[in-house]
């Protein structure tokens, strides 16, 4: 799918919404040592709140990836993004947009949660809703 780049020239309307709040803090995941005989936590993200994964991994790195993907998880959707623009046939569900020139935080890439693109006596427009990947 194509990444699509945008300016701020280029949209109609747009707004911004940046939750303060985190949904997880930090992310705690066990392996298990099997030469020391012990289970053993990792620890990405920091303060509260504290997730705990359930699940008890082979060794540290398969570990560390369950909990940073499970932090990735947690912060998803908490910045979420609405933009209305003139009509591109290259702007899809599930692709990619990077937002150039705008504000900190708004700026850089971003993933389609959804685009409806629309036809009538206004013309061809889109509507973009889309959150961090």
């Amino acid at each position: 799918m194509p990444t699509v780049t945008l300016t701020p020239d280029m949209v109609s309307q747009g707004r911004m919404k940046l939750s303060k709040r985190q949904s997880a803090g930090s992310v705690v995941a066990r392996w298990h040592d099997t030469d020391a005989a012990e289970t053993i936590e990792v620890v990405v993200g920091e303060g509260e709140p504290v997730n705990r994964l359930a699940t008890t991994y082979p060794d540290e790195a398969v570990a560390r990836a369950a909990a940073q993907d499970e932090l990735r998880r947690g912060q998803r959707g908490e910045q979420r993004l609405d933009l209305t623009l003139p009509g591109d046939s290259r702007l899809m569900a599930e692709g990619r947009l990077v937002l150039e020139g705008f504000c900190e935080g708004a700026d850089g890439e971003w993933l389609n949660t959804s685009v409806e693109h629309q036809l009538d006596d206004s013309g061809y427009r889109c509507r973009i809703q889309a959150e961090l990947p």
